[in-house]
This record gives C-alpha cells, structure tokens and sequence, in this order.
C-alpha cells in the first residue's frame, strides 16, 4: 500500500499512483502517472509483470522541472492539453 503524505509544499493530501514507462525497443516516450496503486495482469493465472493502466483521460504526463542554479529536479503530473 502506498503511504498517503501530505504535499510539503502546499499541505494539502497527496493522491497515490505510480509512473508507467511504456518504452520497447530503445523508443523514447513520456513517463505517464497512474492514478491508484499497480494491479499486475494474469495470463492463465500467471501474474505478469505489467500493471493495469486507467484509461487513457485519467494517465497525466510527467514533467519535470530544474532549477538552472542547484540543478534541483521536481516532477509533476499534469494534464497537457493538445
């Protein structure tokens, strides 16, 4: 179970999820944040090792930001329209 924290920054309740990275074959993609926590597919009742997806509306791209000055990275999950 993913612990649920409060936002240092705005001190508001965090929402649990997890980053997916659907990269094959060397291809370059965005990092997508998940909404809850990882339920791995069955095959046959063989548990495999790629968790479900939401549905595409509900998959936020990750951003990342970096302060030019310590190199700081945050990563947020937002909604890119377009």
């Amino acid at each position: 179970m993913i612990p649920i924290r409060e936002c240092p920054d705005c001190g508001v309740q965090m929402k649990p999820g997890f980053i997916l990275d659907k990269g094959h074959s060397n291809s370059n993609s965005i990092l997508k944040w998940n909404p809850g926590e990882p339920e791995y597919m069955k095959f046959f009742g063989w548990s495999m090792d790629t968790p479900r997806t939401a549905k595409k509306d509900e998959l936020l791209d990750v951003v990342a930001l970096r302060c030019p000055k310590c190199g700081l990275l945050r990563t947020y999950a937002v909604k890119v329209e377009g």
